[in-house]
């Protein structure tokens, strides 16, 4: 099973030439409100708890989790997106820019050893509600478990954190990276994942902003794990395939019998899309 992570002539390059992935910030992403989904999901589940009287001996400890619920944005959470589907006209339009792009496969298992490697793991999105609910549901009960024979400190004081808040917010954090909405469900996506220590992020120059990542290298491991290439919209289709080519065998020669080739299958996107 192939993984295709789209992107344009930039991330291309910086991807084959300098053999790294860069997983950014998941605050920094194009649509952001993606990330809040898992919130809202856990603010509705916390807020039925305080009806469920089975659960009142925990009231204290879930109306923390409630008051803290926006701090969860606050860490270092990584991303990088991959898709089952190679070409796919919604992943055009959407990272590989008016200046032509390109969707690089990448071989599953091979990918994910790699990054378990660089303390990442490969996540399936989840855009079905019911799992998206009961992924979020198992999280507060497994947290409230866990605590459930901790005092709660600074009780006079509910917007404080705890030992407890701080856990259930982690994982909170985490599990929102790959729960999205269902209308992107064509997308198939993967995502790579780590919370990353503030000494471990990059930055990069964005549209309003500077940018944190974090690069993962795949210098020992690329001719392995990246299968094939597809070129994406242009409107010179032979020429970008010849200069891709002439790229591919500079950076990564090999021969096969008289010839001077490279290891990656090299295709043309068979979507009709202009962006030009």
């Amino acid at each position: 099973m192939n993984l295709y992570h789209y992107t344009d002539q930039n991330g291309f390059l910086g991807i084959l030439e300098n053999k790294e992935i860069w997983a950014t910030k998941i605050q920094y992403l194009n649509d952001a409100k993606e990330y809040h989904l898992a919130k809202e999901i856990a603010e509705r589940a916390l807020k039925s708890l305080l009806r469920n009287p089975e659960y009142k001996n925990d009231h204290f400890r879930i109306e923390r989790f409630i008051s803290n619920l926006d701090n969860y944005i606050e860490n270092n959470l990584c991303v990088s997106s991959f898709s089952e589907e190679g070409d796919l006209l919604s992943q055009w339009r959407g990272y590989s820019s008016s200046q032509g792009g390109y969707s690089i496969g990448f071989e599953k298992e091979a990918l994910e050893k790699m990054i378990n490697d660089e303390e990442f793991n490969l996540e399936k999105c989840i855009y079905k509600e019911s799992e998206q609910v009961r992924k979020v549901s198992d999280l507060i009960f497994e947290s409230l478990d866990r605590f459930r024979g901790c005092i709660e400190p600074n009780q006079d004081f509910v917007e404080g954190s705890s030992e407890s808040t701080s856990y259930f917010l982690d994982k909170l954090s985490y599990l929102s990276s790959f729960i999205k909405d269902s209308s992107f469900s064509e997308e198939k996506e993967w995502r790579i994942v780590a919370l990353v220590r503030f000494d471990d992020l990059d930055f990069r120059p964005g549209k309003s902003s500077i940018i944190p990542y974090k690069k993962i290298k795949i210098e020992d491991y690329l001719p392995e794990v990246v299968s094939d290439i597809f070129i994406g919209h242009t409107p010179n289709p032979q020429l970008a395939i010849q200069a891709t080519t002439c790229f591919l065998i500079k950076n990564y020669p090999m021969m096969i019998g008289n010839s001077l080739e490279h290891p990656f299958s090299v295709k043309e996107s068979k979507i009709p899309y202009r962006s030009w």
